[in-house]
């Protein structure tokens, strides 16, 4: 087994790891919250080591959207001006969802669909993400909440080990 972090790796993290770090530092208002969770949203997978499958070179992770054009548009919008090198997807009902899905954002407005939701993607590996009051403690893999006009990240560590994802010790000092 390879160590997770490699003295390369190492400084690869510290380097991806400020851009994220100022982001989850900024304040947030109403006005720009979406795209502080979109910035997070394309930070996240670098900081997870995804199973053989899915660690292909030429592969783009597939990153979805359940109910929320306004963060969609925000990814979009960062998006062009980087170079995240991902496919994106606005998803309108759960069984749109595909295996394509690598990372699958669920917004608020889908709380009564929570429990369908995360039994879709059960067992595979799906880095799950969303803004619902108690998603990690309702089986979710990264819980963002908005504290005192900051965003916080929660990280239900048992529901990525179930989905195959190591999250990075980077990443989980930065959790609650």
């Amino acid at each position: 087994m390879k160590p997770l972090l490699t003295l390369t790796g190492l400084l690869l993290c510290c380097l991806c790891l400020k851009p994220f770090l100022s982001v989850a530092a900024t304040t947030v208002t109403a006005e720009n919250e979406e795209s502080v969770k979109a910035a997070m949203l394309l930070k996240f997978p670098l900081f997870v080591y995804w199973p053989k499958q899915v660690q292909t070179k030429r592969q783009r992770l597939g990153l979805c959207v359940l109910g929320s054009k306004n963060l969609k548009n925000a990814l979009y919008r960062i998006s062009l001006s980087s170079d995240q090198a991902y496919h994106f997807y606005l998803l309108d009902k759960i069984s749109e969802l595909s295996d394509s899905c690598h990372i699958l954002f669920i917004d608020k407005s889908k709380r009564a669909l929570l429990s369908y939701i995360l039994g879709q993607v059960q067992n595979k590996p799906v880095l799950t993400v969303s803004d619902i009051d108690d998603f990690a403690e309702s089986g979710g893999i990264i819980q963002i909440s908005n504290i005192g006009s900051r965003l916080t990240i929660e990280i239900n560590i048992d529901a990525a080990v179930s989905a195959d994802l190591k999250i990075s010790s980077v990443l989980l000092n930065l959790s609650q």
